[in-house]
């Protein structure tokens, strides 16, 4: 796996949370994990299907959760509905948008699947990289396998 293939979706949560939420995210611990480890109450996901392979993606707490869709919605939730998973769910589309596009630019073409909320069952086997990414209102936990 290659840095270039990784950073710009990094990158491109952090500066989609940064324009949706205010939120500004430093980058902390990496380690290596399997697949998709869901430490956290929820975790959304996408893979890369076409021209990169892998996948991408962030877990975090139900408190992150509910400030997040209180930013998108204007509504503070009580628990994570239909709408609420809806706008996570955007954050995640917007993610996926903005990294294509930087990708695009270095003269990487791919095609990413949609966007998913993991079930209790991990998807993937492979040996995979994280990232976790700290700020004011808790972590994200990002967890990624790109592969050109």
């Amino acid at each position: 796996m290659k840095a270039i293939h990784a950073n710009p979706f990094l990158s491109s949560f952090a500066n989609v949370l940064k324009m949706v939420a205010m939120v500004e995210v430093e980058k902390g611990d990496t380690g290596k994990t399997v697949g998709l480890e869901n430490d956290h109450t929820y975790t959304f996901y996408f893979e890369a299907i076409e021209g990169l392979k892998g996948f991408y993606g962030v877990s975090f707490s139900e408190e992150v959760a509910f400030f997040l869709v209180e930013k998108m919605t204007g509504t503070k939730p009580t628990e994570l509905d239909e709408m609420g998973l809806s706008a996570i769910q955007e954050i995640i589309e917007m993610t996926k948008g903005n990294a294509i596009t930087e990708l695009s630019q270095q003269g990487i073409q791919c095609k990413l699947g949609e966007t998913q909320k993991l079930a209790s069952e991990n998807p993937f086997t492979r040996d995979s990289m994280s990232l976790v990414m700290t700020s004011p209102i808790g972590s994200f936990v990002n967890q990624f396998y790109i592969e050109g």
